[in-house]
């Protein structure tokens, strides 16, 4: 967003107490939501209701086809009682036979018993219950009308009530919360400005007081060695002394720190007008050590990382060729022999590296191989080419 932008939104609410009106704005929106619970809690107890009627339906379905079944086994013995009674006064008109068809005997006529009676009372019975069943059924039926009606009543209400939380509720709830949010930003704005603005206001003192400095040059002039304590000279000679004993150094005597000339000379001679290019580079090793061991042991900020490049530059191209292997192979061991005053990155060609086991002191050879493989390593910076 443009500092324009910034300030026309911000000019929105110029004048209006931002205070107050987040208050109204939030109490607005708590009562939307409200609202919302409320029209919720309604809703599910109209499903609740729906459910209970939905219930009530199936079970006025169950009873009419139970209903139904007991009618058509009623209208079943109607008419099987129907059938007896018409057989009944059938065989009533049929003339009894009182001589055998065979042997013209005389054949007393057996005595009748005549079911039309208790068939017409069992009939009628039967009809009743039918007449009284086809009512009941009539009043399940309107029963059940009844209740559909209610269960679409429910529905709409449900229906109208979801209709108003997504169409007018949530909406506003929305707009509510934005407004709340817009009040909100727009203080936490003012503050991140008077927080820039007091910035700027001492920003701005610091310059002018700056400005206003009438301090001479000369006076401001940087001589690091001033900040050297006065053992500095003989430590670093001692220093000087120990390392190159231990890396073997060939024909040493005694070596000196020279602190005007801020730099190692060994038997009395500068390493610069007594010594090849390879010692030059093997001394200005030493004079690295060196200051890593004063500053291990004395610094307040320690930098505790140090990067050399071809410690044995010279040697490795034939220049110095009368340096003794042990006085490579020492350095080396120097240099995995004192990890604890720092990490130290060596830079070097392998072919001048001397064969030792690394691995055991826990140093990591990494080899530089310029291919873009998995496993490779392309250069000293990954990704970098």
């Amino acid at each position: 967003m443009g500092a324009e932008q910034l300030e026309k939104d911000l000019h929105i609410f110029e004048g209006a107490d931002v205070e107050e009106q987040i208050a109204k704005a939030t109490a607005a929106l708590q009562e939307t939501q409200r609202k919302i619970d409320r029209a919720l809690a309604e809703s599910q107890r109209i499903l609740s209701s729906i459910l209970e009627v939905e219930e009530r339906a199936a079970e006025c379905d169950v009873l009419l086809t139970r209903y139904h079944r007991l009618a058509a086994q009623y209208k079943a013995d109607i008419q099987r009682l129907s059938l007896i009674v018409e057989g009944e006064e059938a065989y009533q008109k049929v003339p009894q036979s009182t001589k055998c068809p065979y042997c013209e005997g005389t054949i007393t006529p057996r005595k009748h018993v005549s079911y039309i009676a208790s068939s017409k009372v069992e009939m009628e019975r039967t009809i009743a219950q039918l007449s009284g069943l086809e009512d009941t059924e009539k009043d399940v039926e309107d029963r059940k009308k009844e209740i559909w009606a209610e269960l679409e009543e429910l529905k709409c209400q449900r229906d109208a009530l979801d209709s108003k939380i997504k169409t007018e509720l949530r909406p506003q709830e929305n707009e509510q919360q934005i407004t709340v949010n817009a009040y909100k930003s727009y203080l936490r704005i003012l503050s991140e400005i008077a927080l820039i603005e007091t910035y700027a206001t001492n920003f701005g003192n610091d310059l002018t007081a700056l400005e206003n400095e009438k301090t001479d040059d000369k006076s401001i002039e940087y001589h690091p060695k001033d900040y050297f304590g006065d053992d500095f000279a003989a430590t670093m000679s001692e220093y000087a002394n120990s390392i190159l004993e231990e890396c073997c150094y060939s024909g040493l005597l005694r070596a000196h720190f020279n602190f005007s000339t801020f730099d190692i000379e060994v038997n009395g001679e500068d390493k610069g007008t007594s010594h090849g290019k390879g010692y030059r580079s093997y001394l200005n090793t030493v004079m690295i050590m060196m200051l890593r061991k004063y500053l291990s042991a004395n610094a307040k900020f320690d930098p505790n990382i140090f990067i050399i490049d071809t410690p044995l530059h010279g040697f490795d191209d034939g220049m110095d060729e009368t340096m003794p292997d042990s006085m490579r192979a020492g350095l080396y061991r120097y240099f995995m022999n004192h990890q604890d005053e720092g990490q130290l990155i060596i830079i070097e060609n392998l072919d001048h590296v001397p064969h030792l086991d690394y691995e055991k002191h826990g140093a990591v050879v990494e080899t530089f191989e310029k291919i873009e493989s998995p496993g490779k390593r392309y250069g000293f910076l990954n990704d970098v080419k």
